[in-house]
């Protein structure tokens, strides 16, 4: 991917819109730069794009792509659009898939036989204890295991699967910046 097709895909992810409408979009124009050079008659006929979803279409480029950019460089990141061959087959077919994902490390082909261990961040020590278990058994048979990198059942998740030897994805609902929980610095860093 070139530069300007990466600043076009950082400016459709960073315009808060929904990811259903930036979906849209994407399938509509075909990709992020024509979405961006469409007129406000062709985006008015997006469907899943409400009137302020269209002023910001049009608005100014986000700042913040300037230090989306310098991140990407400076923590190895890759950018996987939507519209990618690698983007995961089972991530498209939820509701309203991300329309852009950051990945530090990889995504391989056996990830396709994931399973997703997820739960209470305040779980017991039973919880905590099991969910360990399972993700350790799992990933001995060969299977990824992916959670959301939260404390509890998602933090014990992924230790059973690093302590097995196996594949784990942590799969962050904040920025590829951001070590949350804090504790689980050295956990996020062991996945990557």
């Amino acid at each position: 991917m070139n530069e300007r097709e990466l600043r076009s895909w950082l400016r459709l992810s960073r315009l808060e819109i929904s990811p259903r409408a930036s979906g849209a979009l994407v399938q509509r124009f075909g990709g992020p730069e024509a979405v961006f050079e469409a007129s406000e008659a062709e985006l008015a006929t997006v469907e899943h794009l409400t009137d302020k979803g269209r002023d910001k279409v049009l608005g100014p480029t986000p700042a913040a792509i300037e230090r989306d950019l310098r991140l990407v460089e400076e923590l190895g990141v890759s950018i996987l659009p939507l519209t990618s061959d690698s983007y995961p087959p089972g991530l498209k077919e939820i509701y309203d898939p991300p329309v852009l994902l950051y990945v530090r490390g990889g995504i391989i082909e056996s990830d396709k036989m994931a399973v997703a261990i997820v739960g209470s961040r305040r779980a017991s020590v039973y919880g905590r204890t099991l969910a360990e278990r399972i993700a350790r058994d799992l990933s001995l048979r060969g299977l990824t295991i992916v959670s959301g990198g939260a404390r509890g059942v998602d933090t014990a998740a992924h230790k059973g699967t690093l302590a097995a030897g196996g594949r784990t994805i942590a799969f962050l609902g904040c920025g590829i910046d951001v070590n949350y929980p804090a504790e689980n610095k050295k956990l996020f860093e062991s996945i990557a």
